[in-house]
């Protein structure tokens, strides 16, 4: 009897120090170099735009035979799980495993009783799930805790939430006015720049869109730059014609922005350097240059004063590359201070002016 007492107090102490041992190896972290990484976890989609709702599929594929429990943590800021129909919805569970059954379902984690082998998988569905409202990387962290050990799986479920679908463009001119197009050798290209915006439906800015920059008139518009910010910008020339409605149209796909350009006449009047004009009572001529504001070939009236003082046809100049109207007449005999002198086109209408002052 002694002995047998004696025999079965070993027995327990052995069972003891096994059930300790197991819980030892239950708590230490699987230990990939010795086993590898006992599966992975995915979801699909993997990519989708923020704000949108969808059915997400997670699926567990073990490399080995595998019994425990798998433990699925939502991610920041998407829909909180769910056991009750609506958003949110945790079911649809499929599996090919020898026994694979939801335990339990939190707003934030779900888990998975699980015995399966290599080769067999597992897998549930997360119905009604809305998509943060934000661009971000959604890791939905997996664990395994079995008696091989317990840790985070190597590859983790990961759905990238991308800015999109574009819906709306905004359209920018630096200015809605510029001179028209003269030679360098009077004032030089005229342009303003041209910045079109493109977000989502939630604000976001859409960085990598085929953006569109075009003019219904003769401006000349630049390749577009991609600022990297959801902002596209082209450069606009003036042309040579004046222009009062020119439309400056940014377009993606069906989206579409429109800005108004007026492109101005530039006439300038060039004072003469004979000593001889400067003097009251003598003759005097007047040079419009770039009168491109008045219809090719048409009599051009100037005025001094109030008072029309003679009459000129617009020609090109070579030298000055841009069309000259000179008028020549004779100053009054007494200096009257500041004068307006205007030329106005016959048939066009167009009128330009500018002041003159001679106090001596």
């Amino acid at each position: 009897m002694k002995r047998l007492f004696a025999t079965g107090r070993i027995g327990i102490s052995l069972l003891a120090v096994g059930i300790s041992a197991l819980a030892t190896v239950m708590l230490a972290p699987i230990p990939a170099a010795a086993s590898g990484s006992p599966g992975s976890e995915t979801v699909s989609p993997s990519s989708v735009f923020v704000g949108s709702t969808h059915d997400l599929v997670f699926t567990f594929q073990p490399n080995q035979a595998v019994v425990g429990l798998l433990t699925v943590r939502n991610s920041p800021s998407w829909t909180a799980f769910s056991a009750s129909p609506g958003p949110g919805h945790i079911g649809g569970l499929t599996s090919t495993c020898t026994k694979a059954a939801i335990t339990g379902i939190g707003a934030t984690a779900i888990t998975v009783a699980l015995n399966c082998r290599s080769g067999q998988i597992e897998s549930f569905s997360y119905f009604g799930a809305s998509a943060p409202l934000s661009p971000q990387t959604s890791t939905f962290v997996t664990s395994l805790q079995s008696p091989g050990g317990s840790g985070q799986l190597a590859a983790q479920p990961v759905v990238q939430v991308e800015p999109g679908p574009a819906s709306s463009i905004r359209l920018t001119l630096s200015s809605n006015t510029v001179t028209a197009q003269v030679s360098t050798e009077l004032l030089g290209p005229q342009t303003v720049t041209a910045t079109a915006a493109v977000a989502d439906p939630f604000g976001n800015p859409m960085t990598s869109e085929p953006v569109l920059l075009a003019t219904s008139g003769d401006a000349s518009v630049s390749l577009v730059t991609n600022n990297g910010d959801g902002t596209y910008a082209a450069t606009i020339t003036a042309s040579s014609q004046p222009d009062s409605g020119e439309a400056i149209v940014a377009s993606d796909g069906a989206l579409q922005a429109t800005q108004i350009l007026t492109e101005t006449p530039y006439v300038s009047l060039y004072y003469p350097s004979s000593s001889t004009c400067l003097q009251w009572g003598y003759s005097c001529f007047f040079d419009f240059l770039n009168t491109y504001g008045f219809a090719q070939g048409e009599t051009v009236n100037v005025t001094f004063a109030g008072t029309e003082v003679g009459a000129c046809v617009p020609t090109y100049n070579d030298y000055l590359q841009t069309t000259v109207c000179q008028v020549s007449f004779f100053l009054p005999a007494e200096p009257l201070g500041a004068y307006e002198v205007v030329a106005t086109g016959a048939s066009s209408g167009y009128a330009a002016s500018t002041a003159f002052v001679q106090d001596s």
